[in-house]
């Protein structure tokens, strides 16, 4: 298992050798009319992102159970200069201007990562 903490080290696993990453949890409630159109949206610009840019280590969506239009997305960068990156492109530009008008309200919650640990994987609800 890879593991990145505050003072990470590569490890036999070849866990990536970073400082404290940045993680960004974004809360959005869509509109539920057009909850399949903002997941369609969502998953191409995380499937760009993982795949594109070398600073997005990780992005991940989660729906809350009791209320699937509450989506939580968890992003970890390697540092500001790789988020600033991903919002300066133009796959997450055509994110932005596909989900105008499908979102309720987004909420962003800053963090201060203490441990983040992964193996890797790709799923994807279908």
């Amino acid at each position: 298992m890879a593991l990145l903490a505050c003072e990470a080290t590569a490890s036999a696993q070849g866990a990536v050798e970073i400082e404290a990453p940045i993680v960004r949890i974004f809360e959005f409630v869509v509109v539920s009319d057009d909850l399949e159109a903002f997941m369609v949206a969502g998953r191409k610009n995380v499937q760009t992102s993982v795949r594109d840019e070398p600073g997005v280590l990780s992005m991940h969506c989660v729906a809350d159970k009791s209320d699937p239009t509450k989506l939580y997305v968890v992003e970890v960068y390697e540092d500001e200069d790789a988020y600033r990156s991903h919002v300066e492109s133009a796959h997450f530009r055509d994110f932005i201007n596909a989900i105008k008008g499908k979102v309720i309200s987004r909420r962003v919650i800053e963090t201060n990562p203490k441990m983040v640990g992964s193996k890797q994987f790709a799923w994807t609800e279908q």
